[in-house]
C-alpha cells in the first residue's frame, strides 16, 4: 500500500516539475490528479479500517457510545487537516487557521459525550 502511495507521488512530482516550465496550469493539474489517485487508495484502507473497528466493538462487547464518537474525531482530524492544508497551499494561511480551529471545536464537541459517558460510568462504580 504504502509503496503504491509513494510511487504515484514520485511519478506525479516528477511529472508535475517537467510540465510546469512550460504549462503551469498543467502542473497543477498533474498534482490535482496524483492526489486524486492516492485518495481513492486510502479511502479503500479507510473502509477497511472502519471494519476492523467494528468488528473489536462486537467481538470485545464495547458500546457504539465510545467507538463511533472516537471514529467519528479520527476522520474529523484527518478531513480538517487536508482541508487545512489544501488552504495553506493555496497561499491562504487566514482559512487554513480557521479550518483548524473549527476542526477543533468539533472534536471539542464530540469529546464531550465521551467524558460524561465516562464519568457516568465512574460515578456507577462509586
Amino acid at each position: 500500500m504504502i509503496f503504491k502511495i509513494i510511487g504515484i507521488a514520485i511519478i506525479t512530482i516528477i511529472l508535475s516539475l517537467s510540465v510546469k516550465r512550460q504549462n503551469p496550469e498543467i502542473g497543477s493539474l498533474i498534482n490535482l490528479v496524483g492526489g486524486l489517485m492516492i485518495s481513492l487508495l486510502l479511502i479503500d484502507e479507510g473502509k477497511k479500517l472502519i471494519d476492523s473497528f467494528i468488528t473489536m466493538e462486537s467481538g470485545l462487547n464495547i458500546t457504539g457510545d465510545y467507538l463511533m464518537p472516537a471514529l467519528k474525531i479520527l476522520g474529523i482530524a484527518y478531513l480538517t487537516e487536508l482541508a487545512s492544508d489544501l488552504a495553506e497551499d493555496l497561499d491562504n494561511k487566514f482559512l487554513s487557521n480557521k479550518i483548524i480551529i473549527g476542526g477543533k471545536i468539533c472534536v471539542l464537541l464530540l469529546s464531550v459525550n465521551i467524558l460524561k459517558n465516562v464519568i457516568d460510568m465512574l460515578m456507577s462504580l462509586i
